[in-house]
């Protein structure tokens, strides 16, 4: 996490909307697996909505300390979901009831960590 220096100018993410909208497929993939369906608004809840432009100039209006906690964030909802996938995946009964209750455990996780990203951010770019 300390690893990446503190950049002054243009600090924002340039790939900032893919890693999002890779992980947000990475949930809907997860939520197949769960049994959602496509009207549960409860499920769609955690699915950044807006404008990405302004979800980058709120990255870049944001300090140093929280868009590496952004980061770190993005990269630990990145892992756990991939890793949660490629089990759940390489499961031979996909439809029996621990696959079931295992993605639905992995969605709440990856949806927290979605929400949880969007709470760090300010409300507006400065």
């Amino acid at each position: 996490m300390f690893d990446r220096p503190v950049i002054s100018t243009n600090p924002t993410s340039l790939d900032l909307d893919a890693r999002l909208a890779t992980l947000q497929a990475m949930l809907a993939t997860i939520r197949a697996f769960a049994g959602a369906k496509p009207d549960d608004t409860a499920w769609q809840y955690e699915i950044l909505t807006g404008d990405p432009r302004l979800r980058a100039a709120r990255y870049a209006g944001a300090n140093s300390i929280t868009r590496r906690r952004f980061d770190a964030v993005l990269r630990e909802a990145e892992t756990v979901g991939t890793a949660g996938l490629r089990l759940i995946d390489g499961r031979r009964a996909r439809g029996d009831a621990a696959t079931i209750a295992a993605a639905r455990f992995l969605s709440n996780a990856v949806g927290t960590a979605i929400r949880r990203l969007e709470n760090l951010l300010p409300a507006r770019a400065i």
